[in-house]
């Protein structure tokens, strides 16, 4: 592109703003050299001053006021707009920072297991528990269970017997774990199938602090009218612990099943590796009879 129809296209690009008197003085010179030899660009002055020759506003008014109080205009808008966005800000930085400090509520450092815990929630609202399985923290119970050989005393006959349980789960290995207690969340969700106790709808309600973990409470609408608190540990590995933490209704007929309800419930609401019958035989044996009556539970409808 030659040079001098550059500068015209630069000079034409200018007129609106030299003509409106918003140029810069260097910007206003470059304008008036050019137009001194330019006849094309005399021609567009020319034709750009007939198009905009009615004017907008009385001769009588002052340009200069118009000017000044559009810039004032101007500048009130954006100072609104600051101050908006810097209370917005302080809001949003100084809450989750003083609820830290309360240990209770929303906070950047518990953004994580918030997340898992509404994820959770919703993959059993829409009874998808391959997906809400995968948001248990397995692996942490696995280990915890793993670590308590190092607390055990072999000279005691008692201990020793669980030190021989740990071992045996320890052969069969972490694959074994995960898949039994995949396995017993599944069935334990579409029991809940059939009773009318599956989650219609919840609520966040709180969360607070705990020992390297956060507590997270929602409020449960159930498919039958009934009504419960869920209550879960999370950590940044996932869910370590969930549980029901009470049942209301309205209705008669489940408020005199009440009692067997809140059984059941507390038997489908709990980790899977919680009083899983397959884990428990490895680790105490067969004969030992005593943790059945807490995995047994029957419930009419």
């Amino acid at each position: 592109m030659k040079k001098e129809r550059l500068d015209c296209e630069v000079i034409q690009d200018l007129l609106p703003l030299y003509e409106d008197e918003c140029c810069s003085e260097r910007s206003k010179i470059l304008v008036e050299e050019h137009l001194k030899y330019c006849k094309v660009c005399q021609e567009k002055r020319k034709n750009f001053q007939k198009e905009f020759s009615t004017p907008m506003i009385e001769d009588s008014v002052d340009k200069k006021v118009i000017k000044k109080g559009i810039r004032k205009i101007k500048m009130i808008g954006v100072i609104g707009l600051s101050v908006l966005l810097v209370c917005f800000s302080f809001v949003f930085i100084v809450t989750p920072i003083r609820n830290y400090q309360k240990g209770r509520g929303i906070t950047y450092v518990n953004l994580k297991e918030l997340y898992v815990a509404r994820q959770f929630m919703k993959s059993v609202k829409d009874k998808n528990y391959e997906k809400a399985y995968r948001y248990l923290d397995i692996k942490g119970e696995y280990d915890k269970v793993i670590a308590r050989e190092k607390e055990l005393d072999k000279g005691k006959e008692e201990e020793q017997a669980q030190i021989e349980g740990i071992q045996k789960l320890k052969e069969k290995g972490f694959a074994w774990y995960d898949k039994v207690s995949r396995e017993e969340f599944i069935k334990n969700m579409k029991s809940l199938e059939e009773t009318g106790f599956n989650i219609s709808n919840y609520f966040y309600d709180r969360i607070s602090e705990g020992v390297n973990e956060w507590y997270v409470y929602f409020d449960i609408e159930t498919e039958n009218g009934s009504r419960l608190r869920f209550s879960m540990h999370v950590t940044n590995d996932g869910i370590n612990y969930y549980y029901k933490s009470g049942l209301k209704t309205e209705d008669k007929k489940i408020r005199a099943q009440l009692k067997e309800a809140k059984k059941y419930l507390t038997i489908c609401y709990r980790m899977p590796t919680d009083l899983n019958e397959e884990v428990l035989e490895v680790l105490y044996g067969k004969d030992a009879d005593w943790w059945k009556i807490y995995i047994t539970h029957n419930y009419q409808k």
